[in-house]
């Protein structure tokens, strides 16, 4: 196991422990949330190669293949996807509807990129469920940032370009 993949398993297993203790320090976590009940910490995207995509550069499996590149790379590394232009986006199908609580994301430090969700992949059917920062105050270059979100039932996620420079890239989703 290189290094890349330690440090994605890394946040991925601290974001795990992070949502067992969520999740199990409420006895009635499953009444105020039945998604809840269901959550795990396997990540759900892993190898999946994207159902559509808008605007992008690159080897999209890269998105997707549990590696993640050092704290502050390039923001145009060769391991990152980038994007031509606004708006871009991935977009994945799950497969099932699955419930869904967290996310890693490796990208762009000095923008904002959406995931959203859709039951049915209807392009009206897409509502924002998470929001990955600016984190710039961090350094510049890819960064890594963890999303902690109230369940939600999804099949379908996509991440796209939000508010910034307009040079876009994303390394990891998980």
């Amino acid at each position: 196991m290189n290094l890349r993949h330690r440090n994605l398993q890394a946040a991925c297993a601290g974001l795990a422990a992070f949502l067992i203790c969520h999740i199990d320090s409420s006895a009635r976590a499953a009444d105020r949330h039945p998604a809840a009940a269901e959550c795990g910490t396997a990540d759900l995207l892993a190898g999946k190669a994207p159902k559509s995509k808008e605007e992008v550069h690159r080897d999209l499996g890269l998105v997707t293949d549990g590696a993640v590149v050092p704290e502050g790379a390039e923001w145009d590394a060769p391991e990152a996807v980038t994007w031509e232009s606004r708006p871009g986006s991935i977009t994945y199908d799950l497969g099932k509807t699955t419930a869904v609580s967290a996310f890693v994301v490796e990208a762009d430090a000095n923008d904002v990129y959406l995931i959203s969700s859709s039951l049915d992949d209807a392009p009206d059917s897409y509502r924002v469920v998470a929001r990955a920062a600016n984190v710039v105050d961090l350094g510049p270059g890819l960064r890594t940032r963890a999303i902690n979100i109230e369940p939600v039932t999804v099949r379908y996620l996509r991440i796209a370009t939000g508010e910034g420079d307009g040079f876009f890239s994303v390394a990891e989703l998980a």
